[in-house]
């Protein structure tokens, strides 16, 4: 029953001189409210409520890696991870793949991901302004808990930067369009 119907059928059980019906279908219905505004989940029919309350990805949540090439044969290629799993890949130059592709990881790899960037404070490393001529540059931007941030790396040091861009290469699986980093 809808928020209405209930109101209806208390309004004419109260007509009908039944006070005591009346306040025990509002207590029980007060109670069942303030427990689905209290806790929401996702119900799926059939299995008990603790298999229901499956934590939901964060639908804002996206972090993008660039690798911008080099003078030289450096890999040229973008990749976006969103929170729902999706992956895009674009691949530019000196890849085994150029061009668009789209995949999907599990939310629970995306989630793994994020938490490695709450547990490493993300949103508080410092912002390198400038690259290193002739040397590969690595920009990554991630957006989430309402915030976006963007880090850059051009000077090939082996920093917080780079390993947080191996590490989304592998979430990502791009290996299988850039083939072998060198």
């Amino acid at each position: 029953m809808d928020k209405a119907a209930v109101c209806s059928y208390i309004a004419r059980m109260m007509n009908q001189g039944r006070a005591l019906v009346c306040s025990a279908l509002l207590l029980v219905c007060l109670g069942a409210q303030g427990q689905d505004e209290a806790k929401p989940h996702r119900s799926i029919k059939g299995l008990p409520r603790y298999m229901t309350d499956i934590p939901q990805p964060d639908k804002d949540f996206s972090i993008t890696l660039e690798r911008i090439g080099c003078v030289g044969s450096c890999p040229d290629y973008k990749i976006t991870i969103r929170g729902n799993g999706t992956v895009r890949y674009e691949g530019h130059a000196y890849v085994s793949v150029e061009g668009i592709r789209n995949t999907t990881v599990p939310v629970s790899v995306v989630q793994s991901l994020q938490q490695k960037l709450r547990d490493e404070d993300f949103l508080h490393w410092p912002e390198q302004k400038e690259v290193c001529v002739d040397f590969p540059e690595v920009s990554i931007t991630a957006t989430f808990n309402g915030q976006r941030k963007q880090v850059l790396e051009g000077c090939n040091q082996a920093g917080r930067v780079l390993q947080l861009a191996s590490e989304i290469d592998r979430t990502s699986g791009a290996e299988r369009w850039t083939g072998k980093r060198r």
